[in-house]
């Protein structure tokens, strides 16, 4: 990972990821994203030059609410590994990088924040799924800008 700011090849298409949204492409793109509290996980194939992330707000789903599955962490990584596995991946080549999980207001009187509820519950799935975490940037007090490469899993974090 290095620091922002950096050259964009103009052969890469872009994409600005929203909260609660995921986004997967077999075409080399460059997603970029904001984090505070919430979790963004990237996931690549860089033998097919695949990948994707997604940007969520919470762990679970609320019961009794039905929401968009993307803006629920297990969900949204369930959903972001099959759609790269769609594509061709194979989990033994997936790799992935977690982002985010701030506790934005500063230490909370909970036992755990829920920027750490949403790490974990990320870095849960990912265990469960088999595929390999090589980088994170998680908790702190501060949000993030990451811009991601799905074709390489080249990474620019910039605490904001």
């Amino acid at each position: 990972m290095s620091a922002l700011p950096m050259h964009i090849p103009l052969e890469k298409r872009t994409h600005y990821l929203h909260a609660g949204r995921l986004h997967v492409s077999a075409e080399p793109t460059i997603i970029t994203t904001i984090l505070g509290s919430c979790v963004a996980v990237a996931i690549w194939d860089e033998r097919i030059g695949a990948g994707g992330m997604n940007h969520f707000l919470l762990p679970h789903r609320i019961a009794g609410k039905d929401h968009a599955a993307a803006r629920f962490g297990m969900l949204a990584t369930h959903e972001l590994i099959d759609r790269i596995l769609a594509l061709g991946a194979t989990p033994a080549r997936m790799h992935a990088k977690v982002f985010g999980g701030a506790s934005m207001l500063g230490p909370e009187t909970a036992l755990l924040s829920i920027g750490d509820k949403n790490a974990n519950i990320a870095l849960d799935v990912l265990q469960e799924r088999r595929i390999a975490v090589v980088a994170s940037s998680i908790g702190g007090t501060r949000g993030r800008k990451v811009v991601f490469h799905t074709d390489s899993g080249e990474t620019f974090v910039k605490v904001v």
